[in-house]
């Protein structure tokens, strides 16, 4: 079934509020189960790279998994049109399982 199935089928059903609210939980379980299912093919000290809402790329070690999210730290930050690291960035940042590559 296609995601425009489903999604035509929850608009013409004349499900209630609560049934709804049922299906988001469910939507929103599954969620969570496929993230940490992501978080768990990464190892502490593996390299991983990212980019940011804003384009930027960063490349960088796994120092911590958790649930819903996973710690980077020495980053590289690089140069999308050169692929060049520009610079080496202080950081720690969270990132979600699913945003994450290993390198």
């Amino acid at each position: 079934m296609e995601y425009s199935d489903i999604y035509q089928s929850i608009l013409e059903s004349n499900l209630n509020r609560q049934q709804l609210g049922e299906i988001n939980e469910l939507i929103i379980r599954l969620d969570r189960e496929l993230m940490a299912q992501k978080a768990r093919t990464f190892r502490v000290g593996q390299t991983v790279q990212f980019t940011t809402k804003y384009g930027v790329t960063y490349k960088g070690k796994v120092e911590r998994i958790n649930r819903k999210s996973v710690s980077v730290i020495d980053c590289l930050e690089y140069d999308n049109r050169t692929h060049e690291a520009v610079s080496l960035v202080p950081c720690n940042f969270r990132v979600s399982p699913s945003l994450l590559e290993a390198v």
